[in-house]
C-alpha cells in the first residue's frame, strides 16, 4: 500500500492532529524519506507508528517471513527493550501498535504490504489487547506470543525465542527495565548485531525469570551492565556470570557515548542513525534498519559534548539518518553534525599499526653520521590493476589505491562479485569486520580475486550481491584493509564504492 493511500487512511479516521502523550514528544514531519543535506537523511511519519512502518519500506521493500510487533506508548515500551535483537535475528522490521482495540492503522497497513507468516509479538495482551491480536490473524498471519507477566520475563521470552532460533548465546547484555528504557536502546542496534540477547533488571536485584534462565546457560564469557549504579546497583553486576563490563555515564547521552566506545570495534561507522534521547520510541524502530548497515544509534542532542564531537570526528563520521520527525529529531541537530563533519579533513590521517624505535644515527668511515635502515620496517607495498569485478561484467576499468569507484551508472540487477589487485611484494591483506579477521595471502606480481564475502561482510556472504541490495542502505562505501608484511603495516588498501548519486 502507497504511503498516500495510507495518509488517506489515517485521515478518514482522524478528526483532529495526532496529539501524543505528553512524555512523547509529538512528530510532525512528512511522512516520507526526504533530504535535508547531501549527508543527513530523515526517514519521518506523522507519529511514531508511521515512523516505524516508513522505516520498515526503507528496509523491506518486499515482502518478508517475519515481523516483531511491539508495543509503541511511552508507558509500555519497557517490554519491547529486548525487541531488537530478536528482530535483527529474524531478519525483520519492527512496528508499533498502540494499547487500542485494534492494531495502529499504519501497522495494519504495512502488515498487509509486507504479507509475514508470523508476527512475534513483545508484549502480553493487558498491552497488546485479544482483538488486535485477532486482527492479525484474521489477515492470514500466525501469531507468536512473546509477552511474559513482567517485563523482565518478557525478556527472557525473547531471548530463549533467540536461542530456539539457532543463537548461540555466550555474552548477555543487562540493562534496568524498570524505568525508560534509554540505555537498553543505546546497546540495542550493537547487541543485535553481535546476537546479543537484553535481558532486563530491577535496580537492585535480578528478577528470578531472569537469574533462573541464566542459571540454566553454561556458555557465557561476558555480561555488560548498561547504566550506571543508580540504575543497575552493583549487586546485580556481582551476580551476572562471565567477565563484566560496565559501560556508563552521568548522563544518558554519556552512557550512549560509553557504548559507542566500548563496542568500537564491532560496528560499522559510515552510516549512523540518530534518535531522539527523549522519547526513544523511533530508535527502537530503527535498530533493525541499523543493523542492516551494522550502525551504531546515537542519541541525539541540542548540544553535543566535546568528547561526543571527538568520537564524532575520530570514527569520520559523514552519513546521518534521524529516525523521526522534526519534533523528535530537530532540523538544528542535524546541522550541527554536519557542522562537525564539515570540520573532518578530505584525506583521514590513517595512523601506522606499529610505531617502530629506528636505531641511532652512526658516524660512516668519512665521518658522515648515517642512518642504518631498520630491518623490522618493510617498504610500503603498492597495489595495481586494482578493479571491480561485476556480473555481468562493466567497462569501468583500472583504478588506483585510494580511489573512488562509481558504480551509480549500473543497473540494480547487477550483482558485485568483489575485487582483483596485483600487490608488488608478498604479503597478508586484512580486514577486520565485526569479529572476525579475513587475512587474504597476496603473492608478488600476481592477480588475486578478493570476493565479496571476504572484503564486505567477513566471509558471511559468499556469493555476489545485487547493486540494488546496496542501494537500500548505503550511498558509499568505504572499504578498507592493512598490507601486513611480518606481521608489520606496510601499508593500507583503501577503495570507495559508490552506489548510488
Amino acid at each position: 500500500m502507497s504511503k498516500i493511500t495510507k495518509q488517506k487512511l489515517l485521515n478518514s479516521c482522524m478528526a483532529a492532529v495526532v496529539v501524543l502523550s505528553s512524555t512523547l514528544t509529538p512528530i510532525i514531519a512528512n511522512a516520507a524519506t526526504t533530504n535535508t543535506s547531501s549527508a543527513v537523511t530523515r526517514i519521518g511519519g506523522v507519529d511514531q507508528f508511521e515512523t516505524a512502518a516508513l522505516i520498515a519500506e526503507k528496509g523491506w521493500p518486499e515482502a518478508t517471513d517475519n515481523v516483531v510487533l511491539s508495543s509503541g506508548m511511552s508507558n509500555t515500551l519497557v517490554d519491547a527493550l529486548a525487541a531488537g535483537p530478536l528482530a535483527a535475528k529474524l531478519k525483520a522490521p519492527i512496528l508499533l501498535t498502540d494499547g487500542g482495540q485494534g492494531l495502529d492503522l499504519f501497522t495494519k497497513a504495512e502488515l498487509q504490504r509486507l504479507k509475514p507468516k508470523k508476527v512475534y509479538i513483545t508484549s502480553g495482551t493487558a498491552v497488546i489487547k485479544p482483538s488486535a491480536i485477532d486482527e492479525i490473524k484474521a489477515l492470514g498471519i500466525t501469531p507468536v506470543p512473546l509477552g511474559g507477566l513482567d517485563q523482565y520475563e518478557t525478556s527472557v521470552n525473547i531471548a530463549k525465542e533467540m536461542i530456539e532460533l539457532g543463537t548461540n548465546v555466550t555474552k548477555v547484555v543487562v540493562a534496568a527495565g524498570w524505568m525508560a528504557p534509554v540505555d537498553a536502546l543505546s546497546v540495542s542496534s550493537i547487541a543485535a548485531t553481535l546476537e546479543i540477547p537484553i535481558l532486563a533488571t530491577t535496580q537492585n536485584e535480578l528478577p528470578s525469570s531472569v537469574e533462573e534462565f541464566l542459571n540454566k546457560l553454561n556458555s557465557i564469557t561476558d555480561s555488560y551492565v548498561i547504566g550506571g549504579t543508580a540504575v543497575v546497583g552493583d549487586g546485580i553486576k556481582g551476580a551476572l556470570p562471565g567477565t563484566v563490563h560496565r559501560y556508563s555515564g552521568v548522563t544518558k547521552f554519556d552512557t550512549n557515548l560509553e557504548v559507542l566506545k566500548g563496542f568500537a570495534n564491532d560496528v560499522h561507522y559510515e552510516k549512523v542513525y540518530v534518535a531522539n534521547g527523549e522519547t526513544f520510541v523511533d530508535a527502537l524502530s530503527g535498530v533493525p534498519l541499523a543493523v542492516l548497515t551494522h550502525s551504531p544509534i546515537v542519541l541525539g542532542q541540542s548540544e553535543w559534548s566535546s568528547k561526543m564531537k571527538d568520537f564524532l570526528k575520530l570514527n569520520n563520521l559523514l552519513d546521518f539518518v534521524a529516525l523521526g520527525g522534526v519534533a523528535a529529531v530537530p532540523d538544528s541537530v542535524l546541522k550541527s553534525l554536519t557542522d562537525i563533519s564539515n570540520e573532518l579533513p578530505n584525506s583521514p590521517v590513517i595512523p601506522p599499526a606499529t610505531s617502530p624505535v629506528t636505531s641511532p644515527a652512526l658516524p660512516s668511515a668519512g665521518g658522515a653520521v648515517t642512518t642504518p635502515p631498520n630491518p623490522t620496517v618493510p617498504a610500503n607495498v603498492t597495489i595495481s590493476n586494482l578493479q571491480v569485478n561485476t556480473d555481468p561484467a562493466n567497462s569501468l576499468g583500472t583504478f588506483s589505491n585510494g580511489a573512488v569507484v562509481d558504480l551509480s551508472g549500473l543497473d540494480d540487477d547487477v550483482k558485485v562479485l568483489g575485487f582483483s589487485l596485483t600487490a608488488d611484494q608478498n604479503c597478508i591483506l586484512q580486514f577486520k569486520v565485526l569479529n572476525n579477521t579475513q587475512n587474504i595471502p597476496l603473492i608478488a606480481g600476481q592477480q588475486k580475486i578478493v570476493t565479496v564475502g571476504d572484503l564486505i561482510t567477513g566471509g558471511q556472504i559468499q556469493g555476489g550481491l545485487d547493486l540494488g541490495a546496496f542501494r537500500l542502505v548505503y550511498n558509499t562505501k568505504t572499504l578498507r584493509g592493512e598490507l601486513l608484511k611480518n606481521g608489520t603495516s606496510a601499508g593500507t588498501l583503501t577503495i570507495t564504492l559508490k552506489f548510488k548519486n
